[in-house]
């Protein structure tokens, strides 16, 4: 099967809930219009499953240790810098 790259919008809130296909793969996490986004690697026909994914500040309790680390973003003019983790998926 071929992959695609999708972007998908993050809250801003330290956990969500998103709905990726089976088997994909973190690419990256920046932000885009002033606005956390999440890029992942697809294969589209797969099997949709739900994942969570947590937005941890700088300073903050890391919770979800042996996540799988997406990257970095900074809002605010570079003042506040948060780091985002997804829950490994099944593949």
């Amino acid at each position: 099967m071929k992959r695609t790259i999708w972007k998908y919008d993050l809250e801003g809130k330290e956990e969500q809930t998103i709905q990726i296909p089976k088997g994909a793969s973190v690419l990256t996490v920046d932000t885009q219009d002033g606005l956390p986004k999440l890029w992942l690697a697809v294969c589209p026909e797969e099997k949709k499953q739900l994942v969570r994914v947590a937005i941890i500040g700088t300073g903050k309790p890391l919770w979800c240790d042996g996540w799988i680390y997406a990257g970095s973003f900074k809002m605010r003019q570079d003042i506040l810098v948060f780091h985002v983790f997804v829950e490994p998926v099944e593949l």
